[in-house]
């Protein structure tokens, strides 16, 4: 059985706000902030924003998982639960919210781009992040794949 036991804020932050979620967020806000404005810049208006998606929301996950489990059990995702992420993000997106709203479209290259982007977690922003994390708390042992 797992209890919940939080650690400390701080630990938190760090892992939290890297170098690669700050540019997500940053390539996210420009992009919004831009299309707001009626600036249209061809590649990154149409698919930066779907790139970083599943990648900003599985570090989410991870920082906060291990934060509700107070540090205490230390996972990693394989990339099947990623993949499933992106293939969800892509069903929500590009099937079912362009036949219920006006503002979504369907575009396989944003499909594309979500597989990019949740590769790219999987393999660089995930180990980064998980290196940080033995740095601040050393634990102690193997960190094992999370897999259902």
């Amino acid at each position: 059985m797992i209890t919940l036991k939080f650690c400390n804020i701080s630990i938190l932050l760090k892992l939290f706000f890297d170098r690669y979620f700050l540019s997500y967020a940053t390539s996210w806000l420009l992009i919004r902030f831009l299309r707001d404005q009626d600036i249209t810049i061809r590649y990154l208006n149409d698919w930066l924003t779907d790139l970083v998606f599943v990648a900003l929301v599985t570090h989410f996950t991870l920082c906060v998982g291990h934060f509700l489990l107070g540090f205490k059990v230390s996972f990693r995702y394989s990339f099947k639960p990623i993949a499933l992420a992106c293939l969800l993000t892509s069903i929500v997106f590009e099937i079912i919210a362009p036949k219920i709203t006006n503002y979504n479209t369907a575009d396989p290259i944003d499909v594309l781009m979500y597989f990019l982007g949740g590769y790219f977690y999987y393999k660089i922003h995930q180990n980064y992040t998980l290196k940080k994390m033995l740095i601040y708390l050393e634990p102690k042992g193997e960190i094992p794949e999370v897999t259902f």
